[in-house]
C-alpha cells in the first residue's frame, strides 16, 4: 500500500493483509503489526496509498467494494474510524462535471 515516514528515522509500512484489513508496522521500534481493520461493511477492492501530513498524523485510502474511497487515520490513532469519500461519479454529478469528456457545468469553470 506505502510507506511513509512521520518523524525522521521512523518508517512505516502500511499493507492490505491476507484478512482483508490494512496493516501498518513501524520499521525501528517495538510494537509489531497494528491491525487497523477495513471499511465497515465493505471489502477493500484496491489499496490507493498512505499520506503523512504537518503534524506527523499517517492516512490510509483505499477503494471499497461500494465503488467509493475510505479512508482512515493510524496506526497511531488506535481504533481509527474509517470513513467514506464519496464516489468520483457521486462528486462529479454534484459538480456538473461529465465523466470522460473533462466538461464542467459550474459557472466560472
Amino acid at each position: 500500500m506505502g510507506a511513509v515516514t512521520p518523524e525522521p528515522g521512523s518508517p512505516w509500512v502500511w499493507v492490505l493483509g491476507g484478512d482483508g484489513n490494512i496493516w501498518a508496522n513501524a520499521f525501528y521500534g517495538p510494537g509489531g503489526w497494528c491491525n487497523l481493520g477495513a471499511p465497515p461493511g465493505v471489502n477493500v477492492t484496491e489499496p490507493l496509498g498512505v499520506l503523512v501530513v504537518a503534524n506527523g498524523m499517517q492516512y490510509g485510502y483505499v477503494l471499497g467494494s461500494d465503488g467509493q474511497p475510505w479512508m482512515t487515520s493510524g496506526p497511531s490513532v488506535p481504533g481509527a474510524p474509517w470513513s467514506p469519500m464519496g464516489s468520483a461519479a457521486t462528486a462529479a454529478q454534484k459538480r456538473g462535471a461529465w465523466h470522460g469528456t473533462g466538461e464542467s457545468r459550474e459557472a466560472g469553470e
